[in-house]
């Protein structure tokens, strides 16, 4: 059995249509957990109910930012402590002011430490704006996966901003001819996720006080572990037929097949298309194909 990991905490039940049941459809033999906040769980599972391999995980309400400034002495204790803690408070504290998209690596690596031995190959993936137009785990894979952006780190504000923020300017200068690699969409065998996800929680922990409350910081800490050779990946482009990017792709590009009710990326079939929803033609496409019939 494979297993998808995501979160969709801070998200409308409607945002999952087409990622949901895109995987339900075009994977076999699956597992998906979706992260999400315990008081939105029954408008979940409601809406979601006849997708049985679906499982929920619940995370309770996060610190409002106001607490932010009680937080950091304790932040810059905690990020001297070796992770994982072996006192599990410090790690509930260590982990609690995360924004999810940080504090969900945290939570796929409880998932495989517990349910590591159910599954052969992970998919972490973002959620509302990915569709599975095949099975990603058909092709045996040995190695790690992820997709990349069409952009050098120097020439993307955000990316070299979030190095900045973390590593500081020397690093953005390392980097600067450094392709982005994307960390919405991650593949690999459960051992290398397990591994990877490791070093990504340490990583974060070593930077507690420059994370608090701050979202989106992964993708700069995901480039920095795989420029350092901390973690390998096979880097999957554009011209192939496993993850496309699109967030930087040419629309000329791209078109819509509706014979196979597919998306092709430069004349190729990619299993999973991320970053979709900056082209309307392709949120309208994929909406008919995938959308729940009951949200009109």
């Amino acid at each position: 059995m494979n297993a998808i990991i995501s979160a969709a905490a801070g998200y409308k039940p409607e945002d999952l249509d087409l990622f949901l049941n895109s995987a339900t459809k075009n994977c076999r033999n699956l597992k998906i957990f979706m992260i999400i906040f315990a008081k939105d769980f029954n408008k979940f599972s409601e809406r979601f109910k006849g997708l049985s391999a679906v499982e929920w995980i619940c995370l309770p309400p996060k610190f409002s930012k106001g607490t932010k400034f009680y937080y950091v002495p304790l932040a810059s204790l905690i990020s001297k402590t070796k992770y994982p803690p072996s006192n599990k408070l410090i790690e509930v504290l260590g982990r609690f002011p995360f924004h999810i998209a940080l504090e969900r690596y945290f939570f796929a690596l409880d998932i495989l430490k517990k349910q590591r031995n159910c599954f052969e190959n992970i998919l972490l993936s973002d959620s509302r704006d990915v569709v599975i137009q095949k099975d990603p785990f058909a092709k045996s894979e040995s190695e790690l996966i992820c997709g990349i952006e069409k952009k050098a780190l120097g020439n993307c504000r955000f990316n070299a901003d979030w190095i900045n923020h973390i590593y500081g300017k020397q690093a953005v200068r390392e980097m600067a001819d450094w392709q982005v690699v994307c960390s919405g969409v991650s593949l690999g065998p459960v051992n290398q996720i397990e591994a990877y996800l490791n070093q990504m929680c340490n990583e974060m922990w070593q930077y507690v006080p420059k994370l608090l409350h701050r979202g989106w910081y992964d993708q700069g800490i995901h480039n920095r572990i795989i420029f350092e050779k901390k973690v390998k990946f096979r880097f999957a482009d554009n011209q192939g037929d496993i993850i496309a990017t699109l967030g930087y792709e040419d629309a000329n590009n791209i078109t819509t097949d509706s014979k196979s009710n597919a998306v092709c990326v430069n004349g190729v079939y990619p299993a999973i298309v991320h970053q979709y929803d900056r082209f309307p033609l392709l949120v309208d496409f994929f909406k008919k194909i995938y959308k729940c019939p009951k949200s009109g």
